[in-house]
């Protein structure tokens, strides 16, 4: 759908072999007066696709040492807007956020937003379980990704986990982000085992790393530094699995989102489960444990 008075807000959607999500995902943005589509060489219709809905194109490959997809195209395009709205290709704007948006960036003193996601999974948009928000409305010359470098994660040129490090007041919206990815339970399975690999060698290998471009983990600070020290907390505490599952499943309602509720939040806490045991296992391994693989049982 096309607006005839649009937005003064550029977005950026980051893309690699997409076509199944990218129209939909397109489709959403029409409100926007600049949409560029950053894709990492991909080998189907994406970019045919992104040209078609009249969206602009950049192609970024990453050389394994300077900024990754995100930080390179906030630092090399040269944005229209002073507002940098960041999608996923497999997220739609809803209506009610669209609205939101357009008149937070038109009054407000702020300079980013935290905005709520809802998810579908196995076919339901999931309204309640613990919540989810990610940074992804700023000014972009007061905000940049924070850098975590794991070099063992070497499958995204994307930034993972990381969030932007925003020199200002941050707020959050009201109405959601839609998630819909087209993927299935296989291509889940395989992004939460290097999600991780990720945290647990954070917490183990690279536990002693420079921070000075990281969010710093705050209780009294910013929504992001508070947010960071909530969730250092809680990778500290025994139990992680049974613990989220409570909060999630129980004390924040997940259990009304039925069956996919149910699997969703079991998911994620066989996810924290998961952090945990490769976290073991590395200070095991740290310790100089000789850990017998199972290709060496075969070879006994």
């Amino acid at each position: 759908m096309q607006h005839s008075v649009k937005a003064p807000i550029s977005v950026l959607v980051p893309t690699l072999n997409e076509e199944r999500n990218i129209e939909k995902c397109l489709a959403s943005l029409g409100w926007a007066d600049e949409v560029w589509v950053v894709d990492s060489f991909s080998g189907d219709g994406t970019i045919e696709i992104a040209k078609d809905m009249g969206a602009k194109v950049a192609t970024f490959r990453w050389d394994g040492l300077g900024p990754r997809k995100k930080n390179w195209a906030l630092d090399n395009i040269s944005w229209s807007h002073e507002w940098v709205l960041i999608v996923d290709a497999d997220e739609e704007v809803s209506d009610p956020l669209r609205d939101e948006i357009t008149a937070a960036v038109e009054q407000s003193t702020y300079d980013a937003f935290l905005i709520p996601y809802h998810y579908y999974f196995l076919g339901r948009l999931l309204r309640h379980g613990a919540p989810l928000w990610k940074l992804i409305l700023f000014k972009h010359t007061k905000a940049r990704f924070e850098t975590v470098n794991v070099p063992e994660v070497t499958g995204y040129d994307v930034e993972l986990h990381e969030h932007p490090l925003v020199q200002g007041n941050t707020a959050k919206l009201r109405h959601a982000m839609i998630h819909y990815d087209m993927a299935d339970l296989r291509h889940y399975f395989q992004r939460h085992n290097v999600y991780s690999d990720w945290e647990a060698l954070l917490r183990t290998r690279y536990r002693l790393r420079s921070r000075q471009d990281e969010i710093q983990p705050r209780l009294l600070g910013s929504a992001m530094e508070r947010r960071r020290f909530l969730k250092n907390l809680f990778l500290s505490m025994p139990g992680k699995p049974f613990a989220y599952f409570m909060y999630s499943y129980v004390l924040r309602a997940g259990f009304l989102d039925g069956r996919p509720g149910f699997i969703y939040n079991a998911l994620k806490a066989i996810y924290w489960y998961e952090v945990g045991v490769k976290e073991y296992e590395l200070r095991l391994r740290e310790k100089g444990r000789k850990l017998v693989t199972g290709r060496e049982i075969a070879r006994a």
